[in-house]
């Protein structure tokens, strides 16, 4: 079993099935479509199965089985890619948090366009870790074998990479 500790980086927070459903359900199920990709590539079945979750000295703990190569990948390369790109990172989630509050207006629009730019801006970083990710799942992946998963696997980093939880894992 692996023990998963996540930190938010806003403030530690209970847990509410609101900052669940928001949070960490989004946060895991990116991480199971990571270990889905490696999977289907492998040819095996090692889902990411959630045993247990609760909060231990603040920090939300997630005992999961499965998931062993997306969360060593995961583990490694994001707090690296997070960092490269904090800024623009951070300014996403800032529009994300103004576009929660603001109703239908001419603002709206230009943060929304505003996002769109800036994700365009990492699509191409984020798309290098999504192939790296192919590379460190199957070396011998031939590149139309890789191209089918692209799409899932940049909307599972995305979410990773933008998301305010960091993460450290132990193996027992």
């Amino acid at each position: 079993m692996t023990r998963v500790f996540l930190d938010d980086a806003r403030a530690p927070h209970p847990l509410t099935p609101d900052y669940l459903g928001r949070t960490v359900t989004p946060f895991l199920s990116a991480l199971a479509v990571l270990q889905l990709v490696a999977d289907t590539i492998r040819e095996q079945d090692d889902p990411l199965i959630i045993e247990q979750i609760g909060s231990e000295n603040g920090r939300l703990q997630v005992c999961l089985t499965g998931a062993g190569a997306a969360l060593q990948f995961a583990e490694r390369e994001l707090p690296r890619w997070r960092a490269q790109h904090e800024d623009v990172v951070r300014l996403m989630n800032e529009l994300e948090e103004m576009l929660s509050w603001l109703g239908e207006s001419e603002t709206r629009e230009r943060i929304l366009i505003e996002r769109e730019d800036l994700r365009v801006r990492l699509q191409p970083d984020l798309l290098r870790l999504v192939l790296d990710y192919l590379s460190h799942v199957s070396p011998n992946v031939p590149a139309l074998g890789q191209v089918v998963h692209i799409d899932r696997l940049l909307a599972a980093f995305h979410l990773l990479a933008s998301s305010a939880l960091t993460m450290a894992v132990i193996t027992t």
